[in-house]
C-alpha cells in the first residue's frame, strides 16, 4: 500500500513537473532562451526565433542555433564561441545542464508586471508556412505605441500597435507575423499569442532565476518619448 501511494505521487508529481514545463514556455516544449556560450566565451544567450531556430541579439552577422523537430542539435552559424557549448546538445541535455530557460510568468491581460505597463513583453505571430514565430518588445509607450521585433539579422521583422492596443503594421517576411496582423492586444492575450516574461524586479538578483546568474535578462533604456525601450541580454 505505502509503496503503491509512493508510485502515485512520483506519477503526479511528474506528470505535474511536465505539464509545468509545457505550460511555462511561449511554444511548449521548447525553451524561450539558451546559454550556448562556449568555454572561452560563456554567458552568449540565443533567444527563440520559430519552433527549433534560436538567434542571438547581434546585427553585424547571423548567430543562430537549430534543432530538428525531435530537439535534436543540427546545426550553427556566426562566431563559433558564441555557440560552442549548444554544439551537438539536444534541448534535454541543455534543459539538464541548466542552458535552457523557460520565460513565461503569464499569459493573462489584467497583470501590471510587464517591462511597460499594459503592453506584453512578447507575441507569437507566426502563421502558414512559419506558425510559431515569436516577436520580442522592442519598445513602447504606457499609453501610446509600440512595435515588436523578431530576433533576426537578416532583414527587419516587426509589427507595431497604436495607443488603443490596435494592430497598425508589419514589415517582414509575411508568414512570420502573419498571425498578429489585424489582431488587438487583447486578442492576441485571448488566443493565447501574448506573453508577460518579466519575474521580478528586485536589484539582489544573484537570489533572483535569470538567464546568466548574476545579470538581468532584460534592461528598460529609453528615456522621454522612447522611455520604453527595452534592451535583452545579448551575452557577458
Amino acid at each position: 500500500m505505502e509503496i503503491s501511494i509512493k508510485k502515485t505521487f512520483f506519477i503526479f508529481y511528474f506528470i505535474s513537473q511536465l505539464t509545468f514545463i509545457l505550460n511555462s514556455s511561449m511554444i511548449p516544449g521548447w525553451p524561450d532562451a539558451i546559454d550556448c556560450g562556449g568555454a572561452g566565451n560563456p554567458g552568449q544567450i540565443f533567444f527563440i526565433h520559430g519552433g527549433g531556430h534560436y538567434h542571438q541579439i547581434y546585427t553585424p552577422e547571423v548567430r543562430n542555433v537549430i534543432f530538428n523537430s525531435s530537439k535534436q542539435f543540427l546545426s550553427r552559424s556566426g562566431y563559433n564561441d558564441a555557440s560552442q557549448g549548444c554544439d551537438g546538445k539536444s534541448i534535454e541535455e541543455l534543459y539538464l545542464s541548466g542552458r535552457a530557460i523557460d520565460l513565461v510568468h503569464s499569459k493573462n491581460s489584467g497583470v501590471t508586471d510587464t517591462m511597460v505597463l499594459s503592453w506584453p513583453d512578447a507575441l507569437k505571430c507566426g502563421a502558414g508556412s512559419t506558425p510559431d514565430q515569436i516577436f520580442f518588445l522592442h519598445w513602447g509607450l504606457e499609453h501610446g505605441i509600440a512595435q515588436y521585433n523578431q530576433v533576426y539579422s537578416a532583414e527587419d521583422r516587426n509589427v507595431i500597435f497604436g495607443s488603443s492596443k490596435e494592430f497598425i503594421s508589419r514589415v517582414g517576411h509575411s508568414d512570420a507575423s502573419l498571425g498578429c496582423e489585424g489582431q488587438t492586444i487583447q486578442q492576441l492575450y485571448v488566443s493565447g499569442r501574448a506573453f508577460n516574461l518579466k519575474l521580478s524586479q528586485i536589484s539582489n538578483i544573484s537570489e533572483t532565476k535569470t538567464i546568466v546568474t548574476g545579470w538581468p535578462d532584460a534592461i528598460r533604456c529609453g528615456i522621454g518619448i522612447t522611455n520604453g525601450s527595452i534592451f535583452f541580454l545579448k551575452g557577458c
